[in-house]
């Protein structure tokens, strides 16, 4: 099997010839988003050369960092890791920022990826203490909390806690240790809706 290629040298030219990070198709064949160090996320017409959408606001400059558009049919969102070490929502058509997930890394937030059904995004940081967090949209109460936490803790597998809160997922890093995993449970508003 021959692959055709095909180089759209404007491309380059559109992300003002800075490093990409991480790139990967939207909706159609000839529309890819590219995370760009200094300059944010951009979807670009490769059929057009153009930029299609802006989507500001995350901080990258450094570090490889990647994103991930939401599993949903309609590929309603776009979420990506931050030097901050908070996770960034934009609605994927509108490129307004609709949430900002303060993960509690103190380091880059590397990676993100969106689970193919169900409502759960992981995301993970540089660093040997820094584990994986999953995060749902599951609405847990805080004695369900100190449930799971305690089995984890039993199973010696992942040592889990969790705040809710409106909009926001915390946790406590002063409770795992190297290499323990973390399970924040909160309700998602953005996650509810795909």
């Amino acid at each position: 099997m021959a692959w055709a290629t095909r180089f759209i040298e404007s491309l380059s030219i559109v992300v003002e010839k800075k490093p990409i990070n991480c790139v990967r198709f939207y909706k159609h064949p000839e529309r890819v988003v590219v995370y760009v160090r200094g300059g944010g996320l951009y979807l670009v017409s490769m059929l057009r050369n153009q930029v299609r959408r802006h989507y500001q606001g995350v901080e990258c400059r450094l570090n490889r960092l990647r994103f991930a558009i939401s599993p949903d049919d309609d590929q309603s969102f776009i979420v990506a890791g931050s030097e901050d070490g908070k996770a960034y929502i934009w609605d994927a058509v509108t490129s307004h920022l609709v949430e900002t997930i303060d993960t509690g890394f103190r380091t880059p937030l590397c990676d993100v990826d969106w689970h193919p059904s169900a409502h759960l995004l992981a995301v993970c940081s540089y660093g040997s203490d820094s584990p994986v967090i999953l995060m749902d949209n599951v609405k847990t109460s805080t004695s369900h909390l100190a449930a799971d936490a305690a089995e984890a803790d039993e199973n010696h597998e992942m040592a889990a806690t969790a705040t809710a809160f409106a909009g926001t997922a915390e946790f406590d890093s002063s409770s795992r240790g190297a290499g323990d995993g973390v399970l924040v449970r909160g309700q998602r508003s953005v996650m509810q809706s795909i």
